[in-house]
């Protein structure tokens, strides 16, 4: 080192300056120094290590530091610290929060991203409270802190968009209120002995509670059991033999569906809202469906158009509008309904001798029927012609004695075709009760002509009748 005083160059260890005896001060090493001193002292390797941590360390407390100042992060944790440290007229949380939004009202990218964990956090308050309970006390505490604390939001922000808007508010205050109404219930059947009333209140219970599997195990379980008893009452109501006819079978149906329908609700259980209630109707409903096709195809084969309607318009009435199987009948109804038969008293009468027909429904002993035909006791034949153009292949009715008839009046119905006969009853008197029924071949007639040929005669004042009820003609 040189003499500051004579600049005269001294070893470094000198305390004297050798020409003009000057005394140097020696400087103390410094921490630094010796920290320097020792880390040049250190092997290759471990000083590559020690340097690696220190950036590392640096780095830490770069992005620390970044993250401590982020917008979105510093709306979060007041959010979260307001929450957790909620209490009523604390809002220092949000005042912090206000000034985030002020700070970064031109930045539209972080006000997005600030909406986003506002809903996310607001979303975890939801799912925390909705969990289980001890007891209602807690509950309600639960219900309170997170019912206020979004009350307090809503209203210091104005409903402000990026924080929580009217919609939302009103979305999440509804859907609080559903679970807290959901579980209190829960607790209420909780603390019940009596069986029906637990159920009562575990069948308030709505699908988004926590409490919702287990409470619907066990209405399960309860309505399964009064459905055991419901379905033996409704089997035992179809006491059917292999001898039993189609149509009381059909009629059986209907009414095990209608009371099915009717009594849905036993020992004050709605059982219609069961899977297995549903099922059990539905195969009742199938079982009238497919017995009523059969049925209907039946009396299409015989002719018998407008029994089948009647047979199909019945089983309709099982059947909401929405069902699948209404419009499957609704279309097998137009089928039959495009196919039906023509009215004969609906035809151009030729010529006439003591009958009449009507196109209006009567009825006669005590049976009803839609339109009909009929011929008086006047002495001599009663006669009856109808121009029929050639139009149809069958004609179908059947022969009704009128009521009162004395016992020796009887007397034969004939009908021509083009004055060829093509059908003679049996003498028919107030006994006969067989061979009543008509089916014809009428291809090609052109005129039909009905006859009842009788020799009796009845008073005017005792008029007495007998009649061709339904003639329906089929193409």
């Amino acid at each position: 080192m040189f003499c500051e005083k004579c600049g005269t160059k001294n070893e470094p260890s000198a305390k004297f300056c050798e020409k003009c005896g000057h005394k140097f001060e020696i400087e103390e090493p410094t921490k630094l120094n010796n920290i320097i001193n020792n880390f040049q002292k250190l092997p290759k390797k471990q000083k590559i290590i020690m340097c690696s941590v220190t950036i590392v360390i640096i780095l830490a407390l770069i992005i620390l530091t970044i993250l401590l100042n982020n917008p979105v992060k510093r709306v979060n944790d007041s959010l979260e610290n307001y929450y957790n440290k909620y209490q009523d007229n604390s809002t220092k949380e949000l005042i912090d929060i206000n000034e985030i939004l002020s700070e970064n009202k031109n930045n539209p990218e972080i006000l997005t991203d600030i909406e986003k964990t506002v809903s996310d956090e607001i979303d975890n308050w939801v799912k925390n409270f909705n969990t289980k309970y001890s007891n209602k006390e807690t509950l309600n505490d639960s219900f309170k802190k997170i019912s206020n604390a979004l009350t307090t939001i809503y209203n210091y922000f104005n409903g402000n968009d990026y924080i929580l808007n009217k919609e939302t508010y009103e979305d999440l205050t509804s859907k609080i209120k559903d679970l807290y109404s959901s579980k209190i219930n829960y607790l209420y059947g909780k603390e019940e002995k009596d069986e029906y009333s637990k159920y009562a209140y575990f069948l308030r219970v709505i699908e988004e509670d926590s409490y919702y599997k287990e409470t619907q195990e066990y209405v399960e379980t309860y309505v399964k059991t009064e459905l055991e008893n419901f379905k033996k009452e409704v089997e035992s109501k179809l006491d059917f033999t292999t001898e039993t006819p189609k149509t009381t079978k059909l009629d059986k149906y209907l009414e095990v569906i209608d009371y099915i329908k009717k009594n849905h609700i036993t020992n004050n259980i709605d059982l219609s809202s069961s899977k297995e209630y549903q099922s059990l109707l539905e195969n009742y409903q199938k079982e009238a469906m497919n017995l009523a096709k059969e049925l209907a195809n039946e009396k299409k084969e015989d002719l018998d158009y407008p029994e089948a309607l009647k047979i199909l318009n019945k089983v309709l009435a099982i059947f909401d509008e929405e069902d699948s199987n209404y419009q499957t009948l609704q279309d097998l109804i137009s089928e039959y309904e495009e196919i039906l038969p023509d009215e004969l008293v609906n035809k151009y009468v030729v010529d006439y001798l003591h009958s009449n027909d009507s196109k209006y429904s009567t009825t006669i002993n005590d049976e009803k029927y839609d339109n009909y035909l009929y011929f008086s006791f006047d002495g001599e034949n009663a006669t009856r012609t109808y121009r029929l153009n050639k139009a149809y292949k069958t004609l179908k009715t059947k022969i009704v004695i009128g009521p009162d008839w004395p016992k020796d009046y009887s007397g034969k119905i004939v009908i021509y075709g083009d004055d060829t006969e093509i059908y003679h009853s049996d003498l028919i008197t107030k006994e006969t009760k067989e061979n009543l029924d008509i089916k014809l071949d009428i291809t090609n007639v052109d005129d039909l002509k009905i006859v009842f040929e009788t020799k009796n005669q009845s008073k005017w004042t005792e008029r007495f009748y007998i009649y061709l009820v339904e003639p329906y003609l089929y193409k």
